[in-house]
């Protein structure tokens, strides 16, 4: 059978809430939940398998039967409301504060037996390894908590302080290397655009010396835009370029050739004759003229080109 995701969410909710009930005050480790219990006849396969991939659960020695984890016991708390209950909360402030007396005044973590912490807090031992399996003061309080050494309890010196964040003293010099590296960005980025049409920066295709005169040689630079210049001096125009002439710069001029016709562009203003336009044919007038004005917007990027 199929369930939808809020089906099996809700199942999950109620199924921790009976784990909850069945647990009661005791140790999440000393307590088992079995697939075939009478009191989880409504859950569904697929819960045992989303509680234990999220380790909420772990499966037990014998099979089908699970255990709660540390985590899953304090998400289960949250999941069902209970870490807010009146009760819940008098336990935590009568358990923090006899673990504070232990270290008060120590510059040494203190090692206690858990029924020792246990009777000092007045609150039911399987219920004080829960909190302390959970890391609940850790994870609830973003504090310093107590942890297991073997079967012996350990409180830091620090306990309930708030840890500092050490790496908050390097900010300064992470901001100082930011900024070099956005110096050294930028810098790259002006070596760069020598290598790029200034207008749409397309790759430089092609450079090298020319020959001028008998004495005289100078430097050309061509761009996959069609973009060239030589000496700095600009000899083809990039598409991009605001100074690209329209086709209103041209004449198109028609001549029948034999069986077909020939349209060509004739420049008519100082740009337009910085841009490269073949002539074109067509078996009609109209034809080479249109092939004549798609050849200019392909060459303007407008449209792809059919041969």
């Amino acid at each position: 059978m199929t369930y939808s995701p809020e089906e099996r969410q809700a199942n999950c909710k109620r199924t921790l809430d009976l784990m909850l009930q069945v647990l009661g005050d005791d140790a999440v480790a000393e307590t088992v939940f079995s697939r075939d219990g009478s009191e989880f006849a409504d859950t569904f396969p697929t819960t045992w398998t989303d509680l234990r991939d999220k380790k909420w659960l772990e499966e037990a020695e014998v099979s089908g039967q699970y255990r709660l984890t540390g985590v899953g016991w304090l998400q289960a708390l949250r999941i069902t409301g209970r870490h807010e209950k009146d009760e819940f909360k008098s336990r935590l402030r009568e358990t923090f504060a006899s673990m504070k007396s232990f270290v008060k005044g120590r510059q040494s973590a203190a090692i206690v037996k858990l029924g020792d912490l246990a009777r000092r807090a007045n609150v039911p031992e399987g219920w004080l390894f829960n909190v302390i399996e959970s890391r609940l003061m850790e994870n609830f309080h973003g504090r310093k908590g107590p942890h297991f050494d073997k079967r012996m309890v350990v409180i830091p010196a620090e306990f309930a302080m708030l840890p500092i964040n050490l790496d908050s003293l390097l900010a300064g010099e992470v901001e100082s290397r930011i900024n070099e590296l956005q110096e050294q960005l930028e810098e790259a980025r002006e070596q760069l655009k020598e290598y790029q049409c200034p207008y749409c920066a397309s790759a430089l295709s092609s450079s090298g010396p020319v020959p001028l005169s008998e004495r005289d040689e100078g430097y050309f630079e061509t761009f996959e835009c069609g973009y060239s210049r030589l000496d700095g001096l600009e000899q083809r125009l990039c598409p991009s370029d605001p100074k690209y002439p329209s086709l209103g710069d041209f004449e198109l001029r028609t001549e029948r050739v034999k069986d077909h016709w020939v349209c060509l562009l004739v420049p008519k203003t100082a740009n337009a004759w910085k841009i490269d336009l073949s002539t074109e044919i067509g078996t009609t007038e109209e034809e080479a003229r249109r092939r004549v004005v798609e050849r200019y917007r392909f060459r303007k990027g407008e449209i792809k080109w059919d041969e």
